[in-house]
């Protein structure tokens, strides 16, 4: 399954633009426009995430246009694993310097789950923001993609620990990223064999969603951060979702 080493390959793309992102290096938006709002904030600022978390939540409940709750959401979510923006981001970009191993992969199911929990939810706040289907108007879109991006990375990595799909990660599972190798990921044949069908096609199905996800907002930081062409891009993406396609049973 060589196909895979699209996740090297984004990871690096993503590294030189990360210090200008929003959620995960802690700039923030000004306004409180709702108590809910604000009382998250105070919460956040004191520690209290989880709290934090819920404040966030009912400020949605009560506008699920206000994109600035959605965000301090996200935000508020990812502390709750116990680490901070910065360490994850840290865990990603320097995995160039790495030779052999990803994040993630020496952690146990427990830990390991708990951060991939999170990234579904943050994921799919930082979603709405991007597409535009709640307000946006404190945030910048190429913030906004900084973000996405690197959430669908961390995602897009922690499912290398989800072989069954059944969005947990547990000790049923396989742990692929054993198969990282050098900048390389290859699946042996007897390890792939031993996923049942349903589980690949699933499995491909949800590493080809990232893969477009990814490659659309990553679009975005390119072309208006970096102003470089990214028809390469685009191939290399058709050619990992050609591969892919070829192992389905």
């Amino acid at each position: 399954m060589r196909q895979s080493k699209y996740l090297f390959f984004a990871i690096l793309l993503l590294t030189s633009f990360i210090a200008g992102c929003n959620l995960f290096s802690f700039t923030n938006p000004t306004s409180s426009s709702t108590d809910y709002l604000s009382d998250g904030q105070q919460k956040y600022w004191d520690g209290d995430y989880s709290g934090a978390v819920d404040d966030f939540a009912a400020a949605i409940e009560e506008d699920s246009q206000n994109g600035i709750a959605y965000w301090w959401h996200a935000k508020a979510l990812v502390r709750t694993t116990g680490y901070t923006p910065i360490t994850l981001v840290n865990m990603m970009t320097e995995i160039d310097t790495m030779s052999s191993t990803l994040p993630f992969m020496d952690w146990s199911a427990d830990s390991a789950n708990t951060l991939y929990q999170v990234m579904f939810g943050v994921n799919d706040d930082l979603y709405l923001l991007f597409y535009d289907s709640v307000s946006t108007d404190e945030l910048e879109q190429v913030d906004i993609a900084l973000d996405y991006a690197l959430g669908l990375i961390i995602q897009g990595v922690l499912m290398l620990r989800d072989t069954n799909v059944d969005s947990v990660i547990d000790e049923s599972d396989i742990n692929l990223g054993a198969f990282f190798q050098d900048g390389e990921f290859e699946i042996p044949d007897d390890q792939w064999d031993l996923l049942s069908d349903a589980d690949k096609e699933i499995l491909i199905d949800n590493v080809i969603f990232i893969i477009d996800q990814f490659v659309e907002v990553t679009f975005v930081i390119l072309e208006e951060i970096a102003g470089i062409d990214v028809d390469e891009l685009r191939d290399t993406a058709d050619d990992i979702r050609d591969g892919l396609d070829e192992r389905r049973p």
